[in-house]
């Protein structure tokens, strides 16, 4: 998923705010709690948003992929 984003971005002329808000639209269940979630803890503690498609990657990363795959992925 995560590669064909890239691509889609890639072929695009997206800025990155916009980049974040596309993903964030296709957020379902679980994965849209966790988002908003994030934007609500992020906001409470004073922190800037989630603004580049890089940084919202990594946090993807950190909550959705598991150490297994890491491991065997070589992450």
């Amino acid at each position: 998923m995560e590669k064909m984003v890239d691509w889609i971005f890639n072929c695009q002329s997206y800025l990155e705010v916009r980049k974040v808000k596309l993903v964030v639209i296709e957020f379902k269940e679980y994965t849209l709690i966790w988002w908003d979630q994030n934007v609500i803890d992020r906001r409470r503690n004073g922190e800037m948003p989630i603004m580049l498609w890089v940084e919202m990657k990594v946090m993807m990363r950190r909550r959705f992929v598991s150490k297994i795959t890491k491991s065997a992925s070589g992450f």
